[in-house]
């Protein structure tokens, strides 16, 4: 698929931002950026701008068709094309970390996944000093973002056991979702196989307790097949007089004076993407800047602003106007693998997305992703099929018990006393194992890991499960290394330096082949990892061709300044005052969930923070 369509302009030119003055200046127009944004303008009383370095790019089918998933990525049009620094405990691999360099930043890249988490996961987030943000409270916030569409009834009943649309039912926000019009044979045959290993369906995982099996809905508007991601906010509110979004500049810094004793933020310095290097440009603001610009950037825009570690800012050549030793540390991320299984009798019924390397296949399926018909096909449609699963279900006694000894036995040293509270908060949880420690992902065709060894056959059909880390013990950093705002941060999650990470994703492979036995002679063989490997090599394939989530949170962690938190339980960045930080990195510790929904919760959950200030 390629992608010949122009950007088009926003509602803002360089003349409208540059030197004006907005109450609220948002920084990053993505997931939560565009949400924060969109709802502060509602009010005809104050102004809004909202500063982004991608385009908007309203027609790219890359973006727009669901089944296009991962080719806008390291395309420098779309992608911020970031990478980690080689992982020492990795086989110093270095690990692409694609990032939306678009007007709605990566909910125009993401595999589209929408869901809540574990109601005990937020309980723990209130607990380490954040009232306010326990299940109960944050709920309303996941409702206000989203207009979710039930099953069609032409799936429902085939599928009734596990569709989550309840907890969905309330909501009228701009995001779409939906659930999938074309489902793989064999995806109900991979339920009933968990079924067989003691994994049964749960169709209320939306409300808290999601461990089991169940079709997950996606960000896709049922109304016309296609990817419904935060431009829908800015669609909504972009005729507004008081909301401006200016598109490809690049923000330099927070512009920090000193007023009372105490740092305020008081503009935000900015450069045009494609302009030269140094002419800066500055929007002043009369209340609150938010930085919006994700895991990654935000604690790269602090640091550059001077908010950091003093050892990091004296390297880079900054100085430090705030201590805040806790920016870009205690980063956490989703890790999966794949194992891909041939399967049999494709000319029997075995549709999957392998059929689409069959031209003549493709072009039937495009006519019914542009048509008419409610069944718009595979290319209307993405990853369905999800099993969160507890430590007992994949786990022998004996293989938990050792597991939990390495656990206790991790080496803290240089963390936060935040971060150990939220490593001894992740260790609790595993004494409830209602809560899950892994994920399982029904892929119905053929989907490689990084650098893959294998890649599919000829004329094959394939089922390929994803396993998925939902609670790592690694903690990584995010750290400038310059003081030049063009430099790329140098991104350290430190993969599988705590070795029960590697423990559970190798156990979480295994338990994979267990379910797939049940499918008898509906499969062949697992091609990737070869049939034959043994313990060590799994680990080996593990270490070479395991894959990021794109769940980077943490890095400027919502926990209290004396244990190495950067903002406060209202967002505020500690020791500044007008800056406020929304987006996943404020999320202090992992979900068991894709996490896109759970940013615009924190956009929309932000605005009213704001709004009440």
């Amino acid at each position: 698929m390629t992608d010949a369509s122009p950007a088009r302009p926003t509602n803002a030119t360089l003349a409208d931002v540059a030197g004006k003055s907005f109450d609220y200046v948002v920084v990053g127009g993505g997931t939560a950026g565009l949400a924060v944004a969109a709802r502060l303008s509602e009010n005809p009383d104050i102004t809004v701008a909202v500063l982004e370095a991608g385009q908007w790019r309203p027609d790219c089918p890359l973006i727009n068709t669901p089944a296009a998933i991962t080719q806008p990525f390291k395309k420098e049009t779309h992608d911020w094309c970031l990478s980690t620094t080689p992982q020492k405990s990795a086989g110093g691999r270095v690990v692409d970390w694609p990032r939306g360099r678009v007007l709605g930043g990566s909910s125009a890249l993401n595999y589209l996944v929408h869901q809540r988490g574990h109601r005990r996961e937020f309980e723990d987030i209130a607990a380490l000093g954040n009232p306010g943000w326990d299940w109960e409270s944050i709920l309303p916030y996941y409702a206000k973002s989203v207009t979710a569409a039930p099953p069609h009834p032409s799936a429902a009943e085939k599928h009734k056991e596990h569709h989550t649309h309840a907890g969905l039912e309330k909501g009228s926000g701009p995001i779409h979702t939906s659930f999938p019009q074309w489902y793989a044979p064999s995806q109900a045959a991979w339920y009933r196989a968990l079924a067989a290993e003691g994994v049964h369906s749960n169709a209320s995982s939306q409300n808290g307790a999601n461990k089991g099996a169940w079709t997950s809905a996606a960000t896709i508007n049922e109304a016309n097949g296609k990817r419904s991601y935060a431009t829908a906010y800015y669609e909504a509110a972009k005729d507004l007089p008081n909301f401006k979004v200016l598109t490809g500049v690049l923000v330099t810094r927070v512009q920090l004076d000193k007023e009372g004793g105490e740092m305020k933020a008081t503009g935000v310095v900015f450069e045009l993407d494609e302009g030269k290097a140094g002419e800066e440009h500055v929007v002043s603001v009369g209340k609150e800047v938010v930085l919006s610009a994700g895991a990654i950037q935000t604690p790269q825009l602090l640091e550059l602003s001077g908010i950091g570690d003093k050892a990091v800012l004296d390297a880079a050549g900054i100085t430090q106007l705030v201590d805040l030793p806790g920016v870009g540390t205690n980063l956490s991320e989703h890790i999966y693998i794949a194992s891909s299984y041939e399967l049999s009798d494709r000319d029997k019924g075995q549709e999957t997305w392998d059929h689409l390397r069959n031209p003549s296949f493709a072009e039937i399926q495009m006519k019914l992703h542009t048509g008419e018909s409610h069944n718009r096909g595979m290319f209307s449609s993405f990853i369905s099929g999800f099993t969160y699963l507890g430590l007992d279900d994949f786990l022998g006694a004996e293989e938990k018990q050792k597991l939990l000894k390495d656990i206790d036995a991790t080496d803290q040293t240089g963390w936060t006393q935040g971060m150990k509270d939220v490593h001894a908060a992740q260790r609790a949880r595993l004494d409830d194992d209602s809560v899950p420690s892994l994920e399982q992902i029904y892929c119905p065709g053929y989907f490689a890991s990084a650098a893959s060894a294998g890649g599919p056959k000829p004329d094959t059909a394939y089922a390929t499960i994803l396993t998925a880390l939902q609670h790592p013990w690694s903690r990584g950093t995010i750290h400038i290394t310059s003081k030049d705002p063009r430099a790329k941060p140098a991104i350290d999650p430190k993969y599988f330096s705590s070795s029960p990470d590697l423990t559970i994703m190798t156990k979480g492979m295994a338990f994979s082949d267990k379910v797939m036995s049940h499918l008898g002679k509906r499969v062949v063989a697992r091609q990737d990892p070869p049939p034959d490997s043994s313990a060590e090599e799994i680990e080996a394939y593990v270490h070479n061709h395991f894959q990021t989530t794109y769940h980077h949170l943490a890095t400027a962690s919502m926990l209290p300044r004396a244990k190495g938190g950067v903002v406060d339980h209202e967002l505020r960045v500690h020791g500044v005052r007008g800056l406020r930080v929304a987006d996943a990195s404020v999320i202090p510790l992992q979900l068991s969930a894709h996490i896109q929904a759970t940013v615009y919760a924190i956009g929309e959950r932000a605005a009213e923070l704001l709004q009440k200030a």
